[in-house]
């Protein structure tokens, strides 16, 4: 639970207007959509090509796994290694908002393909 208060710090620290700033940097769309359906297709193809062994629910499991949001324990790293925590801090906030149009999605893809 700590972890989303250093979040909410860091989304306060921005200044007024910090949430309107953050869904502004188009650096955080560009890998938060990489993030969200480029590694998650790369898996799939991964898991089509050469996963004959596994089943469609581990197939399953490895392509949502990928597909799942960034972690929100990123920035609180990110600050502890003296890193762009805020830059960490944009990039849970706007791959958790964008999670909710893509897991639909990529489940949509993964329940006909699998």
């Amino acid at each position: 639970y700590l972890v989303m208060l250093f979040i909410g710090m860091s989304i306060a620290e921005a200044g007024e207007g910090g949430i309107v700033k953050i869904l502004k940097n188009k650096h955080s769309y560009i890998l938060s959509l990489y993030k969200l359906l480029v590694m998650p297709g790369i898996a799939f193809l991964a898991t089509i090509l050469a996963g004959a062994g596994l089943s469609s629910f581990a197939k399953t499991i490895v392509v949502l796994t990928l597909a799942m949001p960034c972690a929100s324990v990123i920035p609180v790293l990110a600050a502890q290694y003296g890193s762009d925590y805020k830059f960490a801090t944009n990039n849970v906030v706007i791959s958790t908002i964008l999670s909710m149009l893509t897991l639909p999605v990529v489940m949509y893809i993964v329940e006909r393909l699998f």
